[in-house]
This record gives C-alpha cells, structure tokens and sequence, in this order.
C-alpha cells in the first residue's frame, strides 16, 4: 500500500535522484539519533536525512495538476544543529569507492554497442552499519545481476532511474569492505561503470575485448592482442575517476598531428566518412585553426593540462576526457544564431577547457560539482573574448543572466552550494557569473590590471587537478589572490539565491569647490544587509572616462562623487555588468 502512495506522490516525471519507496524502508531500518529520512504521505510532511550528505529533492502531487516542491534546502539544520555555510562539503557519505575494474566486450554495427561486462566496484563503509545500499548504474545498461563479496544480492531499481538499491545480504559495519559484481549490457557507454554518491577518485582498470576491423584509442590503452581468436588490449589509467567516459570507437580514421605553442602534440583524426558534401561540415582548416587556438590560449592562461603529452581530437561520439577532446566537425549554426556568440569557437573553446575542468578534478562533495560546470565554461568564454572580442563575450554573458533571471521567476533557482541539485543551467550560468564578479572585484582600477584573478584562475586549476578540494578551500584560494576576506561574496552567490535589484538615481550639483555627482541607490530582492561592489564609470565631455569601485550597502545608500573641474556628461552604473543585477538608471 505505501508503495502504492509513493508512486501517487512521487512520480519519476517529477525531479527526484532515487526512488522514493526504496529510501522510505532503508529509513526504517536506519534510524540515527540526529535524524532519518521521513514522510508522511498523508499529512505531505518532509524531512530529510543529515547522514546523506546531498538531502532528496522531492515534489509531492496533492491532487490532478496541484503539485508542490519542497524547497532545496542548502544545509543540515535543526537535525544536527550544523548552519556552517561550509560544513556541507564535510558531511559523510555511505561507501567510499577505492577500486572499479572491468571486463567489457564490445559489438554491434558500429562497433560501439555493450553486448557484456563485468563491472567490479569495491567500497568501504563509511557509517556505523549498512543493510541498504545506494549505488548508480545508468538506465540505458541493464543489468542482468549483482552479487556482493561473491553473493547474490536483491535490488531494487525501475528502469529510467540510475539508481540501484540494493539490500546487502547481511550488516556490514564502519570499516567493512564491500566488493560488488555487476553483470550488464547495453548502448550508452557514457557511463559504463556502476558509482557512489561519494565522488572521491577511484582508480580504473579494464579489458576489452573489441570486434576485428574497429579501432579504439583511449587514455592508459595498451597493445591490442589476439587472445582466443579475439582481439583485447587492456586500459590502466595513470590517473583516478569518479566516473570515466571511454570513447568507444574511430573507426578508419587518419592522423593530422600538429604541435601546440607548448609543445604538446594534438592528434586530429579525421574520419573518411566525413565529407565536404555532407551539411553543416566545418572545413578543416577553420576547424583545426580554431582548436588550436582554443588549446594554445588556454594552456597561455591556465598551464599545460594535466599529466598531458598528446591530445586526440575526435570529430564525432561522444565525451571530453583527459586526453581526448570531442569536437563535432558536422555542426550547423547560422549567422542569426550560434554565429552572433561565437559560432564554431563556442563549440571549440566549450570541449577543450573540459582538458582543465573535466573528468579529473577531485571535488570533496557534491556541493563542489557547480566548480567543473562553472570553471570550464568560463574559461572557453575567455577564450571567446580573447577570439572575437569584447562584444561577442559579453552577448554570452548577458545570455546567461537573462537566463538565470527566467530561473528565479520560476522558482527554480538554488545555490550553487547545493550542487547537483542547482541543475546544469544554474551551475554553468551563476557559476559563469561568479567568475566575472570575482574578476572585476580583483581588477586593479589604477593600474587597469587583471592579473590577480588570472593568477588565481591559474591556481585554481591546478590545485583542484591534483588534490582534493572543497569549496571552503576554493573561497580561500580566492582570498589569497584578493587580499582580504570574501566570505561575504561567496555567503551571497554560492551560498544563497537571488540578486539585487537596482534602482539608481543621480543627479549633478555644483558647488563651490566643483562639481559633483549625487548617487542614491534602492536595492531590492536581497537580504537588507547584502552588500557588494560596483563598478562605475564617469564620462565626461572630452571624452575621457573615470573608473571607480563603490560599495553598495543595505536597502538604501547614497553618496557623492567628485569634485571635477565641469560638470560630467554620463554616469555609468555597474560598468563591466561587474554584478549580477537588474539595474534601473536614471538622472533626475
């Protein structure tokens, strides 16, 4: 009968990650002194487990059409008393994965089709004990079977979910090491392998066994051999994953390489049965002139990638791993559209900044997920404004923030922190915000200088590619670059939602002394002591402009500028868009 309700009130249609019913009997059975995962189906009550480090999301269906979602709530509170803004990314996860193995044979038409594997997971335990187990398969492998240290296992899993529960044959406790055994086929390798919550890097090994007459090129790839009459190699990867995407095949392919300004060789391969005839082809030389670009100016920026001596340029399949960067080399955008931001260097510059914020970086939970969207796409953005200009980046930028606008109207936007959960669209578009703020609150006004945001972004990097890093970490890296404490802009745009709203109104008063600029500022839709700098630009009649930094505090604040020798032409509110705002400028 609950299971029953469960699927009235909650349906896969609406945004959850697990399965509801599942979790609602592991609570049963895993009560905590702190808290538990609890609903009441017939009074709509919510309340979330502290022990699971990212809390449910769920909507409940009071009736035909009356749906209502619980809000994302970004940290543990009355449960464990904890309101650190930063204490999220600390929190425990169940299992920790420390070795993922695999036997896979590979088939079909193309060659890239899952006709068997046997994905092997092993996990220690984490909680005091354990009889139900959260894993992730995605949906479009079925799985045929899973055992647990040599046992077969019951599960728990609906064919559109990811998620697979599983109930352990026995308690396992703190300590315990798990070594799971999933049998599976299917088409989507893009996640060939099961995983945790916990995104803790896990190394990765595998044996193909591969159809004569294809060819596979992928990161740690060895000799391929004939074994039995058929045709393996193995894969052993130099460097730990959380999830590893393997390009499943390139199939009678030739070898462009060039050398990159750094001296690392990019490969490009380029596929026979891409042709000039074919629609929306992008010529070889505007194709491999604009990586090229994309790879010298990022590796200019942010270093080497890393562990990198050769890159692979795919042009078609599927995902951008350490190593190999997929850019379609088919793709369609028109002048009225795709080419008014960027055209092919979004495409481009988007795939190789996977190359520095990708696959590799090693975040502590997954409240730091928002760093990996947010990161990359910033910097293929730079990239685009080092390509196409000012104009060009800044059409993106301001894409991005009518689209963030939409979000909020519609109740749908989250804090960063609260990772997954932000949904892609507000991780990439406030996390790309959160980066241009944090440039032009670290440009130097005197000396018109950028270099402490990119000695930063250089930093970030390299540090988030080597250890693992949370987002206190993150916020302190910042502040070394900056100076001065910033836990009042992060508080503001990881932690919370929203921005202000500016209504601005200056007027121009002479006095004895000069001139002068009277500044009065309302701002709306944040907390009244929300404070933040904004940058301002004074314009006068010659021509010549003046650049100044203002903190804008509270509900309402005014100031003054000057004196100046004649009364200014212009002034300019949030200069650079140096804030995520809507901002309304008049003179009275």
């Amino acid at each position: 009968m609950k299971q029953a309700q469960g699927e009235v009130y909650f349906k896969p249609s609406i945004y959850h990650l697990y399965d509801n019913y599942f979790r609602l009997v592991s609570s049963v059975y895993e009560r905590s002194e702190d808290g538990f995962f609890w609903v009441d189906f017939n009074r709509y009550n919510f309340s979330f487990d502290p022990n699971r480090p990212e809390e449910a999301y769920i909507s409940y269906e009071f009736e035909a059409a009356d749906k209502a979602a619980t809000d994302a709530a970004c940290f543990r509170r009355s449960e464990a008393a904890d309101t650190g803004d930063m204490a999220g990314s600390d929190l425990r996860y169940e299992t920790t994965s420390t070795d993922k193995r695999a036997t896979i044979e590979m088939g079909g038409m193309d060659g890239a089709k899952i006709m068997n594997a046997r994905g092997e997971m092993d996990l220690v335990v984490n909680v005091d004990s354990l009889r139900y187990l959260s894993t992730f398969l995605h949906f479009n492998l079925k799985e045929d079977s899973i055992y647990c240290n040599g046992v077969p296992v019951d599960y728990h899993r609906r064919k559109d979910f990811n998620y697979i529960g599983i109930v352990l044959p026995q308690y396992a406790h703190r300590g315990d090491t798990l070594a799971l055994t999933y049998w599976y086929k299917g088409k989507d390798f893009g996640y060939a392998m099961p995983w945790v919550e916990d995104p803790s890097p896990t190394p990765h090994s595998f044996t193909f066994i591969i159809p004569g007459g294809f060819n596979y090129i992928m990161p740690g790839m060895g000799e391929v051999r004939k074994i039995n009459g058929q045709d393996q190699f193995e894969v052993i990867l130099d460097q730990p994953f959380n999830r590893f995407y393997f390009q499943g095949y390139a199939s009678g392919f030739d070898t462009i390489a060039v050398v990159s300004d750094m001296g690392i060789t990019v490969n490009f391969l380029k596929a026979k049965h891409i042709t000039k005839q074919l629609d929306c082809f992008v010529p070889d030389k505007l194709y491999r002139g604009t990586i090229m670009d994309a790879f010298n100016f990022m590796s200019g920026r942010v270093g080497n990638p890393a562990g990198a001596f050769e890159l692979f340029v795919y042009p078609e399949n599927y995902y951008s791993m350490p190593g190999m960067v997929e850019v379609p080399q088919v793709v369609c955008y028109t002048a009225g559209g795709m080419e008014a931001v960027g055209g092919f260097n979004i495409f481009a510059g988007y795939s190789m900044a996977k190359q520095w914020f990708g696959s590799l970086l090693k975040p502590a939970s997954q409240r730091e997920v928002w760093l990996r969207d947010a990161a990359s796409d910033y910097l293929s953005l730079l990239f685009i404004q080092h390509s196409l200009g000012t104009n060009t980046y800044y059409t993106n930028l301001l894409n991005r923030r009518d689209s963030v606008y939409t979000l909020h109207e519609l109740r749908r936007d989250r804090p960063l922190a609260t990772g997954l959960r932000a949904g892609s669209i507000s991780r990439c578009n406030k996390g790309v915000w959160l980066f241009h703020m944090l440039r032009f609150l670290m440009y130097d006004l005197e000396t018109k200088s950028e270099s402490k945001f990119f000695r930063f972004f250089y930093e970030l990097g390299t540090a988030c590619n080597a250890t693992r890093f949370t987002n206190a970490d993150v916020i302190s890296l910042a502040e070394k670059h900056y100076g001065r404490p910033l836990d009042w802009f992060f508080k503001q745009w990881l932690c919370q939602f929203g921005y202000p709203e500016y209504k601005v109104e200056y007027t121009f008063e002479e006095k004895p002394d000069g001139h002068y600029i009277n500044v009065a500022v309302k701002t709306e839709g944040v907390d009244p002591n929300f404070s933040m700098p904004v940058m301002l630009r004074v314009e006068h009649e010659n021509g010549q402009s003046e650049f100044l930094r203002e903190d804008i505090r509270g509900a309402r604040s005014s100031f003054a500028l000057g004196p100046y020798e004649s009364q200014p032409k212009e002034l300019i509110f949030n200069e650079y868009f140096s804030v995520l705002s809507k901002d309304g400028v008049k003179k009275k």
